[in-house]
């Protein structure tokens, strides 16, 4: 009798598996600002958030009415607190600030009466974020911070001609890896303080904390829905995210993925079917050891474009765990690194240097033409064959390298067809072009430009932007002025949503065009439903093609859409373990001789080939050759949601 009331004891000091996993929260609320005087409801907010996510098992480090000095101690804090965690929150109420495109956290004692008060009296929110994602885990993000801000006033008188960088609201800002962000307004916007003890966000998003068994997405669906419905739809919540795992506030030891049997048979299919692979597999671990065929996957893993770069290296990981299931690369497991190239040349040069020390052969990426093609020298030094499922500048594959090789087009191929688009469907329209002056960018609008004048069309405007600026007025005032029918964008979707939603918001009607570079949600989320009729270039969606259904689902079943930067990727790797069969050998010059030779491999693209620069000479989907690029449209379905599909 004892022994079993000594057992029933233990079980029940025991921690329960489903509140296993470490959870850490930072929550700060200011209200008192000392030089901006009181907010009603930050102090409560975070006070009662506090209060619900202990209720959800996080070890929670809270602070009120934090001057510079506390609050970047409680960060120090957080930061100790978040090592070895599986999960992190940080929600923020009170002042927020966003000047060139960064967002700041205000606290108590911030006066904002000159320039250098960015440096010295307020904290970015982007510090938060990349402590958080200093480690792989699942990151959340609330800023409950687009409140009007007096203090704003003080740095614009301070910064004189300078002061249109400081932008309305917040900007918007794409999470990392793992990561989701949550605004409690649309970027450029100003949310509510409201009149009862909680703002309209924290207070829809508490309500649903305490009563929701919904996955976050769901939970934010539901907050956005209320939030809206009190605020006559003056202030919407918005959201980005890079999440690769399903997430609830609520444990659910109920949902735990079973762990499916991998498949029996070793031997690959000589055509590719995503239908054969099993729906999901664990993750395998593959620790370093000599036996390993190591692949880099490089691109922008945080910062601005980290959307872009999930699909990255969701593509590869997904491709290894395939190949690793199956048997490997000639009886070799593959062990994947990854590389944060932040979007940054220097930090490209830096990725591939650590790729180098740690024996990696083979690289998937990088994403940014500008980064690529200086990490490429390192990388052919070093005897690494490198693959970029996304660099499109000609130069990428223009240089006589043995080792480069691109699985996407390339943007003069891309600024012929969309060129040739233009002039069919916008002859005698009035046509300007403006570009984010990166290679990238503004390569595809001088190619663009160049086939256009070439088909006897000219350009009224051509003009480049700063990437960094958030606000755009005397651009559109240009294009008004102009009386452009048709605008062309050559950059990505951060930079374009925000001048596309300007343009709009000042009455400019002009038809908005770009290339790839747009194919993203968060595109979307940045100019909101006026986005719908946009038109785009791109290559011909994989999600598509019935062979693919089954890889789509896998994908989609952890919460990430695959948009074609991750099937590229995923191709990438497949062709590698081709290539490398048919030479026999884990050599990278034999397996780039191979890939040279004009083989056709079966990808989840179709089939296809390389040509002796090492770019794709087409693809093949079942039997029909289809165009490289073809125009697609953003539209709104029937059930309200907001896409894109290919135009008539």
């Amino acid at each position: 009798m004892l022994r079993a009331a000594v057992v029933l004891l233990l079980l029940l000091l025991l921690p329960s598996a489903a509140h296993a996993e470490k959870r850490v929260a930072l929550v700060i609320g200011n209200s008192s600002y000392r030089y901006a005087g009181e907010l009603a409801n930050p102090k409560n907010d975070a006070t009662d958030m506090a209060a619900a996510l202990r209720t959800h098992g996080f070890q929670v480090i809270d602070g009120f009415d934090l001057n510079k000095t506390a609050l970047e101690r409680k960060i120090r804090e957080f930061a100790n607190a978040l090592q070895g965690a599986e999960v992190g929150v940080f929600f923020y109420a009170g002042h927020g600030l966003q000047v060139s495109g960064q967002n700041y956290i205000v606290p108590t004692d911030a006066q904002l009466t000159t320039v250098a008060a960015l440096e010295l009296e307020v904290t970015r929110f982007e510090a938060v974020q990349r402590i958080m994602e200093s480690e792989d885990r699942t990151n959340i993000l609330f800023f409950d911070a687009c409140r009007d801000n007096p203090l704003a006033r003080n740095l614009q008188q301070a910064m004189g001609t300078r002061s249109t960088a400081i932008g309305r609201g917040l900007a918007p800002v794409q999470s990392g890896y793992g990561t989701l962000i949550s605004y409690s307004t649309q970027p450029g916007n100003v949310a509510l303080d409201g009149t009862g003890r909680n703002s309209p966000f924290t207070g829809a998003l508490l309500r649903h904390l305490s009563s929701s068994d919904e996955e976050i997405m769901g939970l934010l669906r539901d907050v956005r829905n209320d939030v809206m419905r009190e605020t006559q739809r003056r202030q919407v919540p918005w959201e980005h995210t890079a999440l690769t795992a399903r997430f609830y506030f609520k444990t659910q030891p109920d949902r735990v993925s079973p762990v499916r049997p991998r498949p029996q048979s070793n031997q690959p299919s000589a055509n590719f079917d995503s239908a054969a692979l099993p729906a999901e597999q664990p993750a395998i671990s593959t620790p370093l050891s000599g036996g390993m065929v190591r692949i880099g996957v490089a691109g922008p893993i945080t910062g601005g474009s980290a959307a872009l770069g999930a699909q990255l290296k969701n593509g590869v990981e997904q491709a290894v765990k395939d190949i690793n299931a199956a048997g490997g690369i000639l009886g070799q497991k593959i062990q994947v690194f990854v590389g944060d190239d932040r979007a940054d040349p220097k930090e490209g040069v830096s990725v591939a240097n650590k790729f180098v020390g740690d024996g990696v052969k083979f690289v998937v990426g990088h994403f940014h033409s500008g980064v690529t093609i200086p990490a490429s020298e390192v990388y052919q030094e070093n005897g690494i064959l490198e693959i970029t499922p996304a660099a499109t500048h000609p130069k990428v594959t223009e240089r006589n390298m043995w080792n480069m090789f691109r699985t996407s087009g390339r943007d003069d191929r891309q600024g012929s067809a969309a060129a040739g688009i233009i002039a069919a469907r916008f002859k005698g329209k009035r046509v300007a072009f403006i570009h984010d002056k990166t290679k990238y960018g503004q390569g595809l609008a001088e190619d663009t430009r160049n086939a256009m004048n070439a088909r006897g069309l000219k350009e009224i405007f051509f003009e480049g932007v700063d990437a960094h600026d958030t606000n755009y007025s005397g651009l559109v005032s240009k294009l008004k002025a102009s009386l452009a029918d048709l605008v062309f964008w050559g950059g990505l979707s951060d930079t374009g949503g925000q001048i596309l939603r300007q343009m709009r918001d000042q009455g400019l009607s002009a038809i908005f065009m770009g290339g790839d570079g747009i194919v993203d949600d968060a595109f979307a989320a940045i100019v909101g439903p006026r986005v719908v009729g946009t038109l785009m270039m791109w290559s011909p969606d994989p999600r598509t093609n019935p062979a693919n259904n089954n890889l789509v689902q896998v994908f989609r079943r952890k919460g990430f859409e695959p948009y074609s930067y991750t099937f590229y990727s995923y191709a990438a790797v497949q062709i590698i373990k081709q290539a490398a069969e048919q030479a026999n050998s884990l050599d990278p010059k034999k397996i780039a001789a191979v890939m040279h030779s004009g083989k056709v491999f079966h990808t989840a693209l179709g089939e296809l080939s390389f040509d002796d620069k090492g770019d794709v000479t087409g693809y093949t989907v079942g039997g029909r050759k289809k165009d490289q690029y073809v125009l697609y449209v953003w539209t709104k379905r029937a059930d309200g949601k907001i896409t894109f599909a290919e135009a008539d």
